[in-house]
């Protein structure tokens, strides 16, 4: 019998298995729950975005020809805060949609050739 057939036959199964209950799943939560969920990885994509651009700009050298007040640096920080929050709002770089994915256990249906995912091995074990 070969070997790889067997496999891609086990994955389906399990793909198809692993769907259903992780429709069922997210089902169970509520429309506030979910818009929580949402808010929550959309502050957290928009404060990881603000520290990418906080360290992006310390990698420019200070020409020290014009000096940096307090005062600007301020006023550069809350710019890079707001462009972050509009960011994140906007879309994003992804991570938020991510973040959703992951909480709310909404993947999809494909299965790595290579295997089964851990997580779907968590969830064999648990029931």
């Amino acid at each position: 019998m070969d070997v790889s057939l067997i496999q891609a036959q086990a994955n389906t199964s399990v793909a198809e298995n692993l769907q259903r209950r992780l429709a069922f799943q997210s089902e169970r939560l509520s429309a506030e729950e979910k818009a929580d969920i949402r808010e929550a990885a959309e502050a957290f994509e928009s404060y990881f975005l603000q520290i990418m651009m906080r360290e992006m700009r310390n990698t420019v050298p200070d020409n020290g020809l014009i000096p940096r007040s307090n005062a600007e640096q301020i006023f550069t920080d809350m710019l890079d805060q707001e462009t972050a929050i509009e960011t994140a709002r906007a879309g994003g770089i992804g991570l938020a949609d991510i973040i959703i994915r992951q909480m709310t256990m909404e993947y999809s249906t494909s299965v790595p050739r290579m295997g089964v995912p851990l997580r779907l091995a968590e969830i064999e074990e648990n029931n």
